[in-house]
């Protein structure tokens, strides 16, 4: 058995000149490097739409050094004009003569670092606004024209680097005209539309991706300016603007302290976490986003603490509630939070405990931001917590959940809280075979010919919940005889893992199914059980039934269909019923063929019998020769029972072959009026 990531390809449409996506790559972990210093980059300077909210999104700058990415997209351009690849943007051949190289461009990059940013949260071409992505560099240029063709690149990959390889590797289906298969990122680094581009790599921290993608963007346009000195590798932390829509966001909640001396001066904040509403791999949440626009402040008791248009000043003891509204009509949201003013010499008690939290496998907790604190007078406050990092090895679950816990600081006291994991759950179970040593054969039904023994898949793929997989499972199938069955069918074949899977319920295994499609059996040989014979006079038709053997090995005797109409049977009788005796065929069909049984009819027998004679047969045993003598009483001889006296008329053969004769001569007692006799 062994586990692995799966990696699944995410598609986009293709916009303007071309608009594509491409997730590839194998799981390789990174640790990320702090840098020194927060770079605040701003989004395009738009007016915001109506319900939406300008967020921080905390992540990594990752891009590689420029120069080495685009000198490997040249690479490419060049290699397609040398070989004559179809120009994109003609449809006709690329010729050595076409070849130009890309320029970095001063519009492009600007755009390539808001979208690697937003597209890192919302996994498309469109913006977390709404907008297409053209409407970047668009602003940043001040018109909707004069920039030429522009188009986008976009790739995940679960490193912290710059990624292109998947682009360049559509080569050969766009060579090849593949019917269906996403070229479009090839296209862009070929096509003779575009003059320069721009290259960034965003990696937002904070979100609930599992793969810990790296977004890279590419801005292709026809016109821009040169960038006179590319940059180098990166790897520094940004704090990257992007407008959102305020009904996506949730958790939302105002950071700053809880308890504050008289005379402090204070800074709040909000935070918002998003989540982009996308399905499947594309779902992605990212927490505790700085609102940076569209936030008002107000105190409930401005005698305690007051927003002075800037910060808020604790001026006397006691308790007010501090308010921040988020956005401005119908979707504003309103948040608020107790503040306590308090003597420099209060003096806590203890943090309260924290409830458990349950989070799906792989899947980031969200911690808490505030914990309840006692005072020595027995009154409480919610204050800010800072929670010590923890070992993200922790959320990593199979199919046996986890249980840690995470360590933190509330006002200097210390609080826990208990993270459960949750298991994964099986998802997919499926049968596969390997084809060519490496490649998988998925396998979800085999079809035998009814009496072949079917050739079943070897392995079993269990497929989990947070996106990883068991391979290489050998199946065990139950045996079954299905497959002789001589009609065929469809039937269901059953095969089990090995018992080695750990879950919470112990070590088990699992069943995988496939279907089993048995074709009918056909007919190899058949035989009629007779094609003459001989009836007796007045005897009973007998029809011959087909002998037949099956494809699958069985042997049956098949009714065959006779053709015996009403005028057919009556003269079969006639024949059978005929003194004489005589001849007669029967025609019918069986399996599409003609066949013919002739019979022959014996004449009537010639007996002679008498009205007042009985016949007595000599008794032989029919289970071995005798030669005992047999009693025979003579012509003449003169014989009683109860009720009459016989005389013999005709003696009996003594081998027994050949009855004798008795005439009855009167009765034995005269008063007898009424005789029966029983029936021989």
């Amino acid at each position: 058995m062994k586990l692995k990531r799966i990696m699944k390809k995410v598609i986009a449409s293709m916009l303007v000149s071309v608009m594509a996506v491409t997730l590839a790559g194998e799981y390789t972990p990174v640790e990320k490097v702090a840098a020194a210093s927060v770079e605040i980059r701003e989004n395009v300077n738009t007016p915001l739409k109506d319900g939406h909210i300008l967020v921080g999104v905390k992540g990594v700058d990752y891009t590689s050094k420029v120069a080495d990415v685009l000198k490997t997209i040249n690479d490419e351009r060049y290699k397609a004009c040398q070989e004559g690849v179809i120009n994109p943007a003609t449809g006709k051949a690329l010729t050595p003569s076409d070849y130009y190289p890309l320029k970095i461009g001063t519009l492009c990059t600007s755009s390539a670092k808001i979208r690697a940013a937003e597209a890192s949260i919302y996994l498309d071409h469109t913006r977390p606004n709404g907008e297409i992505c053209h409407t970047v560099i668009r602003a940043l240029h001040g018109s909707d024209y004069g920039l030429g063709w522009t188009g986008e690149n976009l790739a995940w990959y679960p490193n912290n680097t710059t990624t292109i390889s998947g682009w360049i590797n559509e080569k050969s289906d766009y060579v090849n005209n593949v019917a269906g298969a996403m070229v479009g990122h090839y296209e862009a680094l070929i096509s003779t539309n575009y003059s320069y581009v721009g290259i960034s790599s965003f990696n937002p921290d904070n979100d609930t991706q599992a793969y810990d993608w790296t977004c890279t963007e590419a801005t292709f346009a026809g016109v821009d300016t040169e960038v006179s000195s590319p940059e180098n590798a990166r790897s520094n932390d940004v704090i990257a603007k992007v407008e959102i829509s305020l009904s996506k966001t949730f958790n939302q909640s105002i950071i700053g302290d809880s308890m504050v001396n008289v005379g402090d001066e204070k800074t709040y904040e909000c935070v918002v976490s998003y989540d982009n509403k996308q399905s499947g791999n594309r779902r992605n949440k990212v927490y505790d986003c700085p609102v940076y626009d569209q936030v008002t402040w107000e105190s409930t008791d401005k005698s305690v603490i007051e927003f002075d248009g800037n910060k808020f000043i604790a001026k006397k003891l006691g308790r007010a509630t501090i308010k921040a509204t988020i956005g401005s009509g119908s979707s504003a949201i309103s948040l608020s939070k107790e503040v306590l003013v308090v003597n420099k010499n209060t003096v806590i008690d203890h943090a309260e405990s924290l409830g458990k939290i349950t989070v799906e496998s792989y899947e980031k907790p969200v911690l808490p931001k505030t914990a309840n604190v006692v005072l020595t007078d027995g009154s409480k406050i919610a204050v800010d917590v800072t929670w010590d990092s923890y070992d993200e090895e922790n959320l990593k679950t199979n199919l046996k959940s986890n249980e840690f816990t995470i360590n933190g600081k509330a006002y200097g006291y210390d609080v826990k809280q208990v993270i459960h994991v949750n298991a994964a759950k099986v998802v997919g179970l499926r049968a596969y075979n390997l084809k060519d040593g490496n490649t998988y054969d998925f396998i979800d039904e085999v079809r035998t010919p009814s009496g072949t023994e079917p050739s079943l898949p070897k392995y079993g793929y269990v497929t989990l919940s947070n996106g990883l997989s068991y391979y290489a499972c050998e199946l065990t199938w139950d045996k079954t005889d299905d497959y002789k069955i001589r009609e065929g069918g469809t039937f269901t074949l059953k095969a089990k893992t090995p018992k080695y899977f750990n879950t919470d319920d112990g070590v088990r295994s699992f069943d995988i199914e496939i279907k089993l499609i048995v074709e009918p059996a056909f007919i190899t040989s058949e035989k009629l059980e007779f094609e003459s014979k001989t009836l007796k006079y007045n005897g009973k038709l007998v029809l011959p039934r087909m002998y037949v053997t099956w494809s699958n090995g069985d042997n049956s005797y098949e009714d065959v269909t006779w053709n015996l109409s009403t005028e057919k049977m009556k003269s079969i009788k006639a024949i059978i019923s005929n003194t004489n005796g005589g001849s007669f065929k029967v025609t019918g069909k069986f399996n599409g063929k003609s066949v013919v049984v002739k019979y022959t009819v014996n004449k009537k027998s010639s007996k002679t019998s008498s009205s007042n004679s009985s016949k007595v047969s000599s008794k032989t045993t029919t289970k071995k020769k005798t030669t005992s003598k047999v009693k025979v009483y003579k012509k003449g001889k003169i014989l009683k029972d109860k009720y009459f006296v016989y005389k013999v008329i005709k003696s009996a053969s003594r081998n027994g072959k050949k009855a004798g004769k008795l005439k009855i001569i009167r009765l034995r007692k005269k008063k007898l009026k009424k005789v029966t006799i029983k029936a021989t």
